[in-house]
């Protein structure tokens, strides 16, 4: 979950914002184009922009690929389709410009081409929304996962502290409290020279066989 945010919508929502500063910079592009001076510079300036549809194009092929539904692979291809319309309209502009038509051109630019820009930017602002919509989803997926995590984990450091308590008590009754029994009776034995103390043998392992041992050590 954590390389689906990180590798994945994270990374593909900020691609989706860049989509429209891309379209912004090909609309500037366009813009200048038909107040260019001279035909040299419109050309050049249309031909910077069929490189800018090329970049365009490849984003969108990106957020395609990235796509995690079937809205926002539906939304991606209307922008794809909405593109061509644009650069379609942005050539016959450039037609008209390089014809020396300046006012069909700046007619053409301020009608179709910003319809179709608007159309574009309508659509790149939804696959945005789809895009935060998912990021959100899967960031909010991922606090819950470590949420659950962390409470097992605390579960399993609960069961472990008590597991680990109940070995200790084990150990001493098993062993700790045998051998005490055992010096306190050594003790007793040395002070009042009484040799008819014996410690009580409860099991045959090796700690009850040292007690049998000292109880015959001591008969």
């Amino acid at each position: 979950q954590v390389k689906r945010v990180t590798e994945g919508v994270v990374p593909s929502a900020i691609h989706s914002v860049e989509l429209m500063g891309q379209l912004k910079d090909v609309q500037m592009a366009a813009l200048g184009m038909v107040s260019a001076n001279d035909a040299e510079a419109a050309q050049k300036l249309h031909e910077q922009l069929v490189e800018r549809k090329a970049v365009l194009q490849k984003a969108l092929d990106q957020q395609l690929r990235e796509a995690d539904s079937d809205a926002q692979r539906g939304l991606v291809k209307e922008a794809a389709m909405s593109l061509e319309n644009y650069f379609a309209a942005i050539d016959d502009t450039a037609r008209f410009k390089l014809a020396g038509q300046q006012d069909a051109a700046e007619a053409f630019m301020a009608a179709t081409v910003d319809q179709y820009l608007r159309e574009q930017g309508q659509v790149i602002e939804a696959v945005q929304v789809e895009r935060r919509r998912s990021k959100d989803e899967a960031i909010g997926a991922l606090n819950a996962q470590m949420e659950r995590t962390t409470g097992m984990l605390l579960l399993v450091a609960g069961v472990s502290v008590i597991g680990l308590g109940a070995a200790g008590w084990m150990l001493y009754r098993q062993i700790v409290r045998p051998i005490g029994e055992m010096q306190q009776k050594m003790t007793e034995i040395a002070s009042s020279q009484d040799f008819s103390h014996r410690v009580p043998v409860a099991r045959m392992d090796e700690i009850g066989r040292s007690l049998t041992a000292f109880n015959a050590m001591v008969a």
